[in-house]
């Protein structure tokens, strides 16, 4: 019995030794040694106001920002993380909540999950270009942040990313942004701007929803999805472009839901399916123009919207049926090839327009109807082609 009290003593003695060896501290500075000789921060117990995260701690380079690491530091008003971190963990400046500058180096590779979630006092922060992956919720609640700037080759925001930033007026993201992920801006009452952004083809679930200072916004050809919610109580949004061709695209329950400036809307060839409640409680909306080849659309589509006017249907059209159903006053909108403005007429207005689309402007337009010689492009062809129709030449708009 003595030799086995004996040998389990020996043990314990033993098992925290190499505890001893992993978890160590260089004040105020907790961290611990991974097995490729580098070093992750596992907490701060200072109490300085300004924090500089030193690049190596007993003679290793710091490798990680660990896991709740700074959690709940209230005292820290700027940080600077050091070169060669690689990743801030999960939670790690949480509840910073004096917390108003961050320095992230470009070696910074990860950023987890709820990393700044609920610094109250951040105002401004510029993600690494280096950056290639972001984790849902880093920015949650950060209701001082007025500005961010994505990398350039970020293509998505992470659901919840920057959920009641209340003060966010611009996000800087990359031209190549096409998603916003699950209440990415949810709640962004103040957000106006997102940088230069060609168009999103991909829009979740109450993405921007609640963005009431969000005017305009702008979606890219393709398979296109505008998740439920995703635009409900942006009350300022006045104008919703559609760029490019689009294929087997929907639009979700109330996605527009309570936009209660938007007074018309175009909705392209390629929308298959447009969910209940999708413009209800839109007081403002007046018309909307809605493509052939629907199969299905929901009920109570325009529910609430007590100034509406027209809807612009096809003959024979999923959305012509619709309408006398449910007894929407509409109109039979026939395909005018050249009448690029869908106006009923054909003039040098529709020629400048086509214009202006191909040098990339930012113009509304009926790409059906611009594409006057059928051959499934819209090029200057076509721009050619109606002004020889203007100019009297016996030409024939819509053929082959």
């Amino acid at each position: 019995m003595r030799k086995f009290i004996y040998a389990f003593l020996i043990c314990g003695i033993f098992y925290f030794s190499v505890s001893l060896l992993s978890c160590r501290a260089a004040e105020p500075f907790a961290y611990e040694l991974l097995e490729d000789g580098t070093a992750v921060v596992t907490r701060y117990t200072g109490r300085a106001s300004v924090v500089e995260i030193p690049a190596e701690l007993g003679g290793v380079p710091v490798r990680e920002i660990g896991e709740e690491a700074f959690l709940g530091c209230e005292r820290i008003t700027r940080i600077t993380i050091p070169e060669g971190a690689v990743r801030i963990g999960r939670y790690a400046f949480e509840y910073c909540t004096s917390l108003t500058s961050v320095t992230i180096p470009q070696s910074v590779r990860e950023i987890g999950y709820g990393a700044f979630k609920n610094c109250v006092s951040l105002k401004e922060i510029t993600l690494p270009e280096t950056l290639s992956l972001l984790e849902s919720c880093v920015f949650e609640n950060c209701a001082s942040l007025e500005r961010v700037v994505f990398p350039e080759t970020a293509k998505e925001v992470p659901p919840g990313t920057f959920k009641n930033c209340t003060s966010l007026r611009e996000a800087v993201l990359a031209a190549e942004t096409e998603t916003a992920l699950e209440a990415a801006f949810s709640g962004c009452t103040n957000l106006q701007a997102l940088g230069a952004v060609k168009g999103f083809g991909f829009v979740s679930d109450y993405a921007f929803e609640g963005c009431a200072s969000l005017q305009d916004f702008t979606f890219e050809g393709g398979t296109l999805t505008i998740g439920a919610g995703a635009f409900s109580d942006c009350r300022n949004l006045n104008k919703v472009r559609f760029i490019g061709d689009f294929n087997e695209s929907a639009i979700k329950w109330g996605a527009f839901y309570r936009c209660s400036a938007l007074s018309s809307a175009v909705l392209p060839e390629g929308i298959y399916r447009i969910d209940g409640y999708a413009f209800a409680a839109c007081p403002n909306l007046k018309t909307l123009w809605m493509p052939d080849g629907f199969y299905y659309i929901g009920g109570h589509l325009l529910a609430g919207c007590g100034g509406f006017e027209t809807m612009y249907v096809q003959e024979g059209s999923s959305a012509l049926s619709y309408a006398i159903l449910h007894e929407i006053p509409y109109k039979i909108r026939a395909l005018i090839y050249g009448d690029v403005d869908r106006n009923g007429e054909i003039n040098g207005i529709d020629a400048g327009l086509l214009l202006q689309y191909l040098a990339d402007w930012d113009v509304l337009l009926d790409l059906a109807a611009a594409d006057v010689n059928c051959d499934e492009e819209v090029n200057g062809i076509d721009i050619g082609m109606i002004l020889q129709y203007l100019a009297d030449w016996d030409i024939e708009l819509g053929k082959p």
